[in-house]
């Protein structure tokens, strides 16, 4: 015969049992949903996307292409090498909201997108590329200090709003970009040792070209930019030109 305190306690231990595989079970469901690391690669479209479901930290690098969504990458943290985002139809970078670390980010061929505003997170990187973004009208608020290479090129922004916390950029591209009208944003770098501001239709010096830079840079290449003269570019000049120093102010130049 049971008595009622033996009923009791194989009542509990049967709700004991239950709330362990429970737990159990929902970690192993955490697992499968979230890896903590995996190697980078490179992957063509939504269905080779999907296998990095999870992945927060890349391993090397990876190159994206032809997609028409991120959310595959949405738990992802920090990219070792390179994130590379081409030559696909998205319109935002949604997917990417919690992206802090990248070597190398690269956003490039991208017909269709116009926010990147999901990158607002980033964090650390150490090379930064814009290309072939037509109806891009922004870059993304970057909380960056220091780059080694910005690269703005045949993109759609207006401005460089965005980008004001830059203090030193090593390398600055700026080439193409034919509705960029202010380089405005910034005004508060301290130094850049090569420049190349080309073939830019709008640009209007009197906004201000990077205006507070603590010595030129070594090499710079200003041309093909009608509405930028010489006056609006002569600090940028090098004050000692070096053998391999490439100067060019013809602003009125045709391309």
């Amino acid at each position: 015969m049971f008595n009622l305190q033996s009923i009791g306690c194989a009542v509990s231990l049967g709700i004991f049992a239950l709330g362990c595989s429970a737990s159990l079970g929902r970690q192993a469901s955490e697992v499968g949903l979230s890896r903590a690391s995996c190697e980078g690669g490179r992957a063509e479209g939504d269905a080779e996307l999907a296998t990095f479901q999870g992945c927060q930290r890349i391993r090397g690098d990876l190159k994206v292409r032809g997609v028409t969504s991120l959310a595959a990458l949405a738990a992802l943290e920090t990219v070792d090498g390179a994130l590379e985002v081409s030559s696909t139809e998205l319109r935002s970078l949604d997917g990417l909201e919690q992206l802090r670390a990248a070597r190398q980010l690269r956003i490039e061929h991208n017909p269709s997108l116009g926010n990147a505003s999901a990158l607002g997170s980033l964090r650390s990187a150490e090379d930064v590329a814009y290309v072939g973004n037509p109806e891009l009208d922004f870059p993304p608020a970057l909380r960056l200090t220091e780059l080694h290479s910005l690269s703005i090129e045949r993109s759609g922004f207006l401005t460089l709003s965005g980008l004001e916390q830059l203090r030193r950029v090593d390398s600055l591209r700026v080439v193409g970009n034919r509705r960029l009208v202010s380089l405005a944003a910034l005004a508060h770098v301290e130094r850049v040792d090569h420049l190349v501001i080309e073939r830019n239709r709008l640009i209007c010096g009197a906004l201000g070209i990077l205006d507070h830079l603590a010595r030129a840079p070594w090499i710079s290449v200003i041309r093909h930019n009608p509405t930028l003269f010489a006056g609006d570019t002569a600090h940028l000049v090098p004050h000692a030109p070096l053998e391999s120093a490439r100067v060019s102010l013809r602003a009125g130049e045709s391309s």
